[in-house]
């Protein structure tokens, strides 16, 4: 997810946090800004994990996503199909996160994972993120 959010323009740093932010992190808060945007607040540890935090996580992320060796180690590599699975799911996070409209992102979502055997995961959780984005929000208070 923080190859596509990179592609869509967040720096690496961001892209981290966030997707750390979304691993341990519980919503706390959120409000729509003047300009139109989300602003959401989280806690930054798990309840009963109070270790873990979003700036840990995003580091501990950030380290595997690079593959960093250990110290006086050699350096691991990407295998070919390792990489082309990580380019497709970027592909299918950005075209998740930047689809003009519901039925052309459908199609490329599940052409992009179907080649690398992740249609489960697209029915699970891109193909619900992309319908949520294009449902009108409804802030008409309960009754």
């Amino acid at each position: 997810m923080s190859d596509a959010l990179q592609l869509l323009g967040l720096t690496e740093k961001s892209s981290f946090d966030l997707v750390a932010a979304l691993i341990v992190g519980r919503e706390t808060a959120s409000n729509i800004t003047a300009d139109g945007r989300v602003k959401v607040q989280y806690e930054s540890a798990l309840p009963g994990s109070p270790s873990v935090t979003i700036l840990g996580k995003s580091d501990t992320i950030r380290g595997k996503s690079k593959l960093r060796a250990r110290k006086g180690s050699e350096p691991k590599y990407l295998a070919t199909d390792d990489a082309n699975w990580r380019l497709k799911m970027a592909l299918a996070f950005a075209a998740t996160f930047s689809a003009k409209d519901p039925n052309s992102g459908t199609n490329l979502i599940c052409q992009l994972t179907s080649e690398i055997g992740e249609t489960e995961y697209a029915e699970a959780v891109l193909l619900p993120m992309l319908r949520a984005k294009f449902d009108p929000p409804n802030f008409s208070p309960p009754d």
